[in-house]
């Protein structure tokens, strides 16, 4: 992780990239400095800096500015490690974030992940995340979903749903269930 981040500082100087790659003065440094084009906005029009927006990029970049190619395979790789790190909490509960589907399935593809007792849905539950392999490998018996009731982006996802139904997970909402609160006891 200190490699890569070391990598992404040699490129973008002392521009504060944050945890997750996202933070406005990246942002700024992107789309201002470099003139990057604004290939997704969020739901406010602002610019996007998400996972989706990260390879949309890399992919323009390829095309049109090579040099910084490099720059995006950096950080998606810095997105997705920071994303894992801090991931499992004692074998008991698995966190993934905003990871993507990839993510979980370098996940499988890279450890030997244990059999998990709780799975808290990545990205709200949206379709992005929490692939039949991942399930299959972690056999959560529960699973927790951080969403807000009506939202706009219609998270949790129905097919997430049917996912997490069909391996026997129990199923926790904050919009239906309201705050959960998970107590972990050390034997």
């Amino acid at each position: 992780m200190q490699r890569i981040r070391a990598e992404i500082a040699d490129i973008i100087g002392p521009v504060n990239n944050g945890s997750n790659a996202s933070t406005n003065e990246f942002k700024q440094y992107l789309f201002r400095d470099l003139g990057l084009p604004v290939l997704k906005t969020t739901d406010t029009n602002r610019e996007a800096a998400d996972d989706a927006t990260m390879i949309m990029l890399k992919e323009w970049c390829d095309q049109n500015k090579p040099e910084l190619s490099h720059l995006f395979e950096l950080v998606q790789e810095y997105r997705k490690w920071n994303k894992i790190s801090s991931t499992y909490i004692g074998g008991y509960m698995l966190m993934t974030g905003d990871s993507l589907k990839q993510a979980e399935l370098d996940l499988v593809e890279k450890y030997s992940l244990p059999d998990t007792e709780l799975l808290i849905v990545g990205h709200h539950g949206s379709r992005t995340s929490t692939d039949n392999l991942f399930l299959e490998t972690i056999r959560a018996e529960d699973a927790v979903i951080s969403v807000g009731a009506n939202n706009s982006y219609g998270h949790p996802n129905r097919e997430v749903l049917a996912r997490l139904q069909a391996h026997g997970c129990n199923i926790w909402r904050t919009d239906r269930n309201g705050t959960v609160e998970i107590r972990v006891k050390h034997a």
